[in-house]
């Protein structure tokens, strides 16, 4: 089966967001999403200089709280600090599927731009328009 793949619609507040699919798309409460960010980190052959791709970064993860027909509402459950960021690929969750399995709760805050004499380490910018991947957790 395949994961769910939808866009951040608009956001809520300082925790919440609302994402382009709902019921209709197969949704369900409880239910974890990743957020990607629309830029990563462009990647280079080194033998030939070619341009590969972009790989992903994941912003930070989701979990959803309430579901309509055509969106759903999710909170902020999961940041993933840059220096360890995650990707989102198949390939990666099927050779290790345990990278989509801790699912320990901490909310943070979207949207703020830290002071610099008090940086907050679990602030993240989500955007309208980032795409989100439905994670499965392993079993």
């Amino acid at each position: 089966v395949d994961p769910i793949i939808g866009k951040v619609a608009d956001i809520v507040d300082r925790y919440s967001v609302l994402v382009n699919k709902g019921d209709e798309a197969g949704v369900e409460v409880g239910m974890i999403f990743s957020v990607i960010g629309a830029t990563g980190t462009a990647v280079r052959d080194p033998e030939t200089g070619e341009d590969l791709g972009t790989l992903p970064i994941e912003k930070a993860r989701i979990r959803v709280t309430e579901v309509y027909s055509k969106f759903c509402q999710a909170e902020t459950y999961r940041v993933t600090e840059p220096a360890v960021a995650g990707l989102i690929s198949d390939i990666l969750q099927e050779q290790w599927p345990g990278t989509s399995d801790d699912f320990g709760r901490e909310q943070f805050q979207l949207n703020v731009v830290p002071t610099p004499a008090v940086p907050e380490a679990a602030e993240v910018h989500i955007d309208v328009g980032d795409y989100v991947c439905e994670l499965t957790p392993a079993s």
